[in-house]
Parts: structure tokens; sequence; C-alpha cells
């Protein structure tokens, strides 16, 4: 499963992929690759980066990505959150403001719910990913090589005690997909196709 992400150097997209996804589906997939391989996991740990760690980036980060983000869904990230921040939030709106504002009225009409909120504070995470990518901004942990957390905060961890191995063999240590509440793949699936299998079994 991992040889796609440990070859090409493509670590970020894992962690991407992992950023993305809701729980459960989150929990899953980090368990499934701490399964695999626990040096792996700690690697891709050190670069995750979430919602809570947005408000420990300089304002100027801040404001790059409230800026880039859909009004809608920072109306919907910003909801009930700490009055400090969300006034630091709305000055960096810049154009979009008048767009947040009318959002921001049709929440206090009917309050989301705590899935809308979680969608929406991946959305900013997402953007966040994007302007790192265009050379905008500079997330921590973005050279992070080994295990540990980030020095922004809000990185994931996966779990506390041991990953059940249940019927592994004895090889690789590694447990079945199925006990994960997976579909095991069909026999001799690898590389894009197996990557693509396993994003149809976590709803992408």
């Amino acid at each position: 499963m991992l040889d796609r992400y440990k070859k090409g150097g493509n670590v970020l997209e894992l962690v991407k992929l992992i950023e993305e996804s809701s729980e459960p589906k989150r929990s899953q997939l980090l368990n499934m690759i701490r399964a695999e391989d626990a040096s792996f996991a700690a690697q891709v740990e050190g670069r995750l980066f979430a919602y809570d760690g947005i408000r420990k980036l300089p304002e100027n980060m801040i404001a790059e990505i409230i800026s880039e983000t859909p009004p809608k869904f920072v109306a919907l990230a910003l909801f009930g959150e700490d009055p400090t921040f969300v006034i630091l939030c709305e000055k960096c709106l810049g154009k979009n403001f008048n767009d947040y504002k009318q959002e921001k009225e049709n929440l206090a009409g009917a309050a989301p719910n705590p899935t809308q909120m979680e969608t929406a504070r991946r959305k900013l995470v997402a953007t966040a990913r994007k302007l790192e990518s265009e050379g905008r901004i500079k997330l921590p942990g973005s050279d992070a090589g080994g295990g540990g957390a980030s020095g922004a905060g809000g990185t994931a961890k996966i779990g506390d005690g041991p990953v059940q191995t249940g019927s592994a063999s004895e090889e690789s240590g590694c447990p079945p997909i199925e006990s994960f509440g997976l579909e095991a793949p069909p026999s001799g699936l690898m590389g894009e196709r197996f990557e693509q299998f396993l994003k149809t079994q976590l709803g992408f």
C-alpha cells in the first residue's frame, strides 16, 4: 500500500489524503499505515496539519488562507469560534466580506451541525495546502522527516494503544484490511489500482 508514496517521494500526497478524510475513515487509514510501517507512519504524522494549527500561524498567512477560501466555508468554520480569532479572520476577507456576512446571517437562523463545521474546517486546511503548493506560504512540519508532532499543533495522532494484528501474516505483521471494517482487495491489486480501490472503500 505504501510503496507508491515511499518510492515516489509522494509523502505529502498521502498526508493530504488523510487530511481530507473525515472520521472514522481518517483513523482507519492512519491505523492501516501504522500497522504496515510504524516508522513511516511517524513521518506521516509529523507532516499532518489540522485546522487548530491555523490559529497559530502568523497573521499574514491566516489572511492568505481566509481570503482564498469561499465565504460559505469560512462562515461555517468560524461558527462558535473564539471571538478574537473571528475578528482577525473577518479582517482578512477583503472583497469577500459581504458574501461572508450574508452566510453568517444565514447561520444565525439555522446553526450548522458538527459535520458541516468539520467539513468547512477541512476546506481551510485544503486551501492552506494549495497555497503551500503554489509557494505562497509554508506550513509548519513541511520539512519534517521523522516522527513527532508538528510544532504548529493540531497534528493528528494515530490513536492510543497498540493496533490489534488479528490474523496478520507473521511475515508482514500487518492486519488484514477487513479488520478495519473495509472490504478485502482483489488478489494481485497493486499500485494506482490499489490506491483507487482504497479511496473507494473510504468514500472518496
